[in-house]
């Protein structure tokens, strides 16, 4: 076998560098490129954000107050800013220490635990839903004992405890096919596996 001449040897070692090179050089321009966009989606409500929290700071009402923090922590959610959100839904859930508004308490104490059950934290997200669903039935309010029964059944399920997500899953099975929702699209059969999911697109 003819040894390789020297010149060759060198030209592929050139060679070899400049594909090195270039391949770095294109991985950095992608990992750039990805930063940027998801520096871009995260910002994306930030301008609105901002003027609600200038209205927020400069509000008299504590009514209106909670519901533009209910608003605000929306955004944050949408951005998927979980902690921000969940801060935001805990201030207007705050103010209604002092309102008494019926409808805030409800809104806001549902978003607070669905975003603790969203977060990982299963057991707070079971108590909160818990109280929540005890508020609900006092004041006889359908709509939010449903959602509220949902976001439990969502939890069990979480939390691996699959006979009482099946339980209470049959139980918002009935309820959705007794007629309160009026799109048959809405009534879905009840399968023990992923029961969670068919209850996800009832809004």
């Amino acid at each position: 076998m003819l040894p390789i001449p020297f010149w060759v040897c060198h030209l592929i070692i050139r060679l070899s560098t400049a594909v090195v090179k270039l391949l770095t050089i294109f991985l950095l321009l992608f990992i750039t490129l990805a930063v940027i966009s998801s520096n871009s989606n995260a910002q994306s409500n930030h301008p609105k954000i901002d003027s609600l929290s200038r209205l927020y700071s400069k509000e008299q009402s504590d009514s209106v107050k909670a519901s533009l923090m209910l608003q605000i922590g929306d955004m944050h959610d949408a951005d998927s800013h979980r902690d921000s959100a969940l801060a935001c839904y805990k201030k207007a859930f705050a103010l209604n220490e002092k309102i008494k508004d019926r409808g805030l308490r409800l809104n806001a104490g549902q978003k607070i635990a669905h975003m603790y059950n969203w977060m990982g934290n299963y057991p707070e997200a079971l108590r909160l839903s818990l109280e929540n669903l005890k508020f609900e039935e006092q004041v006889h309010d359908t709509d939010y004992i449903f959602f509220t029964k949902r976001e439990i059944m969502w939890v069990y399920g979480n939390m691996g405890e699959l006979d009482k997500e099946l339980q209470l899953g049959k139980e918002l099975d009935s309820f959705a096919n007794s007629g309160y929702f009026k799109d048959p699209g809405k009534n879905q059969a009840i399968q023990p596996n992923g029961i969670s999911q068919h209850f996800k697109h009832v809004c």
